[in-house]
């Protein structure tokens, strides 16, 4: 396994979903890490620091919802993509999931490759957004050598002069 695979956390509570998952991602070269329900989801996002969370909504106890909600409220994982796949196909589950703080939504049965499409495009963007924090931070810490911190941070806020 090399050093720069990405790591896929799949969280949910069907052994054979959970297979057939880690066969296609870990064929494309992914590094797979599992999870077999909500408070384990958490647990191993914590420790493994997935840069994409693949998570089944209907599972006992936590389910997807409540899951991407506890993601989104803390630091380490606030920024991490989420891709619900799930058996709920209706309009208001897809929308629940998204106000939760879901990137993604996909019904099942899917399409494997359309699964491993919306992956490589979590991944991008995920990428992007790790480079444009580090870029930020980087930033930051250049002007802070030459200006006043509350300066520092307007200008990072509002970049534009806008106020």
């Amino acid at each position: 396994m090399e050093e720069n695979e990405p790591r896929v956390l799949i969280v949910d509570d069907k052994e054979h979903n959970i297979r057939y998952l880690e066969s296609l991602l870990s064929k494309q070269g992914y590094d797979i890490v599992v999870a077999h329900n909500g408070k384990e989801g958490l647990e191993q996002a914590a420790q493994a620091k997935p840069e994409l969370i693949v998570l089944d909504v209907l599972m006992p106890d936590m389910d997807g919802f409540a899951v991407t909600r506890a993601l989104r409220s803390r630091p380490e994982t606030r920024a991490v993509p989420i891709l619900m796949v799930t058996a709920l196909n209706d309009v208001n589950a897809k929308l629940k999931g998204f106000e939760v703080g879901a990137d993604d939504f996909l019904s099942r049965p899917f399409n494997g490759v359309e699964l491993l499409a919306r992956v490589k495009s979590l991944l991008r963007i995920e990428r992007l957004n790790r480079e444009l924090r580090e870029k930020s931070a980087l930033l930051e810490h250049v002007l802070a050598r030459y200006v006043p911190e509350e300066v520092v941070r307007e200008i990072l806020n509002d970049p534009g002069g806008n106020h």
